[in-house]
């Protein structure tokens, strides 16, 4: 009867697990999105800022920045690279840059901030929470 009770107890365990992974739930924390968008001279940037909370604060923000034209995202890449303290991590692909530390270039300290002062900060300078 030991043995049943275990067995079971390691089904219900996998069971839950793959519940888990099937279903997308992000074991790492809450997830805020923010987007913004701009056009100027036909030139359409589009930013989706994603910031992850763990214990109720901000620990990572990365976000990123499609573009209508691949030109334009490519002088937009060549800008970053060309920062003079570039600490950004970034990678440029297609009509899109993915910026793993976004937090580098909000005006406001974001990390280990609250959720709440994380979404008026971020929304003051524009972006959209969906609020």
């Amino acid at each position: 009867m030991r043995n049943f009770s275990k067995t079971i107890a390691v089904y219900a365990f996998f069971l839950m697990l793959c519940l888990v992974l099937i279903s997308g739930c992000s074991i790492g924390g809450e997830k805020i999105i923010c987007t913004n968008s701009d056009e100027e001279n036909g030139i359409k940037e589009e930013i989706e800022v994603t910031a992850v909370l763990s214990k109720e604060k901000i620990k990572k923000v990365t976000a990123v920045i499609t573009y209508n034209n691949k030109e334009a995202m490519e002088t937009v890449c060549e800008s970053l690279k060309n920062l003079p303290s570039n600490e950004l991590r970034f990678s440029c692909s297609g009509k899109s840059i993915k910026i793993k530390n976004f937090d580098q270039i909000l005006s406001f300290d974001s990390l280990n901030s609250s959720k709440e002062d994380y979404i008026k900060n971020i929304e003051e300078e524009g972006y959209n929470c969906g609020n």
